[in-house]
């Protein structure tokens, strides 16, 4: 039998370099101005969560053959994440219910959360549907939890979370806490409350005006658990500029101040942490009956 013999083609390594590291001895900066404050308010306990925390996907490099300096990193853009839950449910369950979701949301962050070196509409369409599927695996989860604990069956959080990155804000919502952003000292709120009164304002032909809503606004039609209905998750995107402030709150603030009053201490405030403790403390003021949870970024 002849054998025929083939040389090989020369292996080629290709680049000898890795470009995207540029000789970098550290991750990028964080500088984002943010803050973050919760108060027990007019309750005994307080069942609100909130969450501020830095995301980024990057390799930090050890040791290679390639022209790369020792200790350089590759990172994704970084963003910024933003959480409040405000719990319910009686019997000390709802501080369960917001710890939980809360939970969940750092563990999807650092493990399911979808990457992209471009801020593209598949992108977008994949945040929304992950935070989708994350809200339902946290009910999942805090339905186990409680069953394990013994706690109230009708446990439940509302959720509304925000992500920065670069120029754009992704915000998803369950329940009645709200996102605001406030730009050039005009307030808008960019979460739509899933409560009955939201509802009942909606189907009438002239939005509830002449409507007395209050007795139907803390009736949520849409939760992370209180019942055995899926969470539904809504999403949206919205361009950012320079100057801009992004408030999250739970209903311990936004029952009690208006929006007028909370745009007027949020263009007062100095910087994000200022604009919390400022809010927080309007609330007091108020004398709010509930818990209040404030978080902010400035861009």
């Amino acid at each position: 039998m002849t054998h025929a013999h083939t040389e090989a083609a020369p292996f080629d390594p290709g680049p000898q370099t890795l470009p995207n590291l540029r000789g970098a001895s550290e991750a990028p900066t964080r500088s984002r101005d943010v803050g973050g404050l919760t108060h027990v308010g007019g309750r005994e306990k307080n069942e609100d969560q909130f969450l501020v925390a830095d995301v980024s996907r990057c390799v930090a490099v050890r040791a290679s053959s390639l022209a790369a300096a020792p200790g350089g990193t590759l990172a994704a853009s970084e963003g910024t994440v933003l959480v409040v839950a405000d719990g319910m449910g009686g019997h000390g369950s709802g501080d369960l219910a917001s710890a939980v979701t809360v939970d969940g949301v750092v563990e999807w962050l650092a493990h399911h959360m979808p990457w992209s070196e471009t801020l593209d509409d598949a992108h977008r369409r994949a945040l929304i549907d992950g935070v989708g599927e994350m809200a339902r695996s946290v009910q999942a989860r805090l339905w186990s939890v409680a069953a394990r604990k013994h706690a109230s069956p009708k446990l439940g959080t509302t959720l509304v979370m925000a992500y920065l990155l670069e120029r754009e804000l992704f915000v998803a919502h369950v329940g009645d806490s709200r996102a605001y952003l406030l730009r050039e000292g005009r307030l808008d709120r960019i979460t739509e409350d899933h409560s009955l009164a939201e509802r009942v304002r909606k189907e009438s032909g002239d939005g509830g005006a002449d409507l007395d809503l209050s007795h139907l606004s803390h009736i949520l039609v849409n939760a992370i658990g209180g019942d055995r209905q899926e969470p539904r998750v809504d999403g949206a995107w919205f361009q950012l500029t320079p100057g801009d402030r992004v408030m999250l709150a739970s209903d311990g603030l936004t029952d009690v101040v208006g929006d007028e009053a909370i745009a007027e201490h949020l263009s007062a405030a100095e910087s994000a942490d200022e604009a919390c403790h400022l809010l927080v403390r309007a609330a007091m003021d108020a004398s709010t009956s509930d818990n209040v949870t404030v978080v902010s970024a400035f861009v």
